[in-house]
């Protein structure tokens, strides 16, 4: 493993000297640089960094640098660096030119090939690291702008759809064969449209006149071309969970449950999800359903958080890897911060413990079996974390502050 680090350099605050330590020995990188460019490659075989140019040259050189020490000028007059693949010969930089957008400029083919967009207002690189979804020449009055797709080795640029307002990557479970996207229908009432954009640039219609927020309530397996999606009606009595197929290029569509129903999670392994019900006073009612429309009650005071922000709620529950068991909290009192945010830690019909935080640091956290669950207990002055076995529950430790791990 490899550190850089920064050391003052003539008294100034932005700039210092950059220094590399690796195998044991710490080399002299640079001098001038400016403090807060400097990023590794994602498996750390070579950094990245900046040096201000001299007026009237606006911008920074970009520096790429291996662990041998060899330096290379990526460019004169570059954008901060934003993404670097694993081994350096890829780049994404950016400048924030105005109201959030941003300016781009992207670099493949061993940084030798490069390319620029404008007025970008959203990006997100896909988890193989093969496509980067843009949403360019945007227009933030009407929330409109193009829905690219980059190919990152060649720069080439497939368009998805016109007039996109957003876009979720994360609702597909293959994000490099389609995206998730919204249009605004109607500004006045906040209306817009859901659709699923393949990488081909075809797209369906999902959903008709509902809110954005159900943007984030889609689940579209990518292999099966199936999904499921939760569809927020004009009232909470008109909202609706559906499974959806295509079948020759129709979208299928087959209700699973309806009413007040919120928090769509989406179990790819067993291509199934849960939802919940009837939310009220911190409690709902827990579901799960497969695909096929067999739907079971989990839970049915099943604690749950609302966001006001959304005005949506959030389910506690967590299912065990074979469907036949859920974890989840009763009772939970929300705190000023999810330090202070605790609750009765329940698996299936038995509780855990008391007190449990239900927020921090991503605890509790468990394997698929719940064979083992780690959890935080908030004292008056610290955090405790505890292992429960099954049988039962272990003091471990009476002061932890750094994020738990699972191994």
């Amino acid at each position: 493993k490899s550190v850089s680090f920064t050391t003052p350099w003539h008294n100034s605050q932005q700039q210092g000297i950059l220094f590399l330590y690796t195998d044991g020995k710490t080399t002299v990188i640079d001098t001038g640089v400016t403090n807060a460019t400097v990023k590794f490659s994602q498996s750390g075989n070579c950094l990245f960094y900046e040096k201000a140019n001299s007026y009237p040259l606006i911008r920074s050189r970009l520096y790429k640098v291996l662990l041998n020490g060899e330096k290379t000028l990526v460019h004169q007059s570059s954008y901060p660096i934003m993404w670097v693949n694993d081994d350096g010969t890829q780049a994404i930089t950016g400048e924030n030119i105005d109201d959030g957008m941003y300016s781009y400029r992207l670099f493949s083919n061993k940084l030798k090939k490069q390319k620029d967009f404008e007025n970008v207002y959203f990006s997100e690189v896909t988890d193989d690291k093969s496509i980067l979804y843009m949403l360019y020449n945007y227009d933030y009055d009407n929330r409109s702008g193009v829905l690219a797709a980059v190919d990152l080795h060649t720069l080439k640029v497939k368009e998805i759809a016109e007039n996109v307002s957003f876009f979720n990557v994360s609702a597909v479970t293959d994000a490099s064969k389609g995206v998730v996207y919204s249009v605004l229908n109607d500004a006045d009432n906040g209306y817009y449209s859901i659709y699923f954009g393949d990488i081909s640039g075809n797209s369906t219609r999902l959903i008709h006149n509902t809110t954005e927020d159900s943007l984030y309530n889609v689940a579209v397996n990518s292999e099966k071309m199936e999904g499921y999606i939760l569809s927020l009606g004009a009232t909470v009595a008109d909202g609706g969970i559906y499974s959806i197929k295509w079948n020759k290029n129709n979208l299928e569509t087959n209700r699973l449950a309806s009413g007040n129903v919120d928090s769509l999670v989406y179990y790819e392994q067993i291509h199934s999800v849960t939802f919940i019900k009837n939310a009220s006073d911190g409690e709902a009612e827990l579901y799960f359903s497969d695909f096929s429309g067999n739907v079971r009650c989990l839970a049915e005071d099943c604690g749950v958080t609302y966001s006001s922000g959304t005005q949506t709620y959030q389910s506690s529950g967590v299912l065990s890897g074979d469907v036949q068991t859920v974890m989840y909290f009763k009772n939970i009192k929300t705190g000023k911060t999810t330090v202070d945010t605790s609750g009765t830690l329940f698996i299936g019909e038995k509780q855990i413990d008391t007190n449990v935080s239900s927020g921090y640091m991503e605890a509790p956290i468990t394997d698929s079996s719940f064979s083992i669950v780690y959890y935080l207990k908030k004292t008056d002055n610290n955090m405790e974390l505890y292992a429960y076995d099954g049988t039962e529950s272990v003091l471990i430790d009476t002061s932890v502050q750094g994020i738990v791990q699972l191994n």
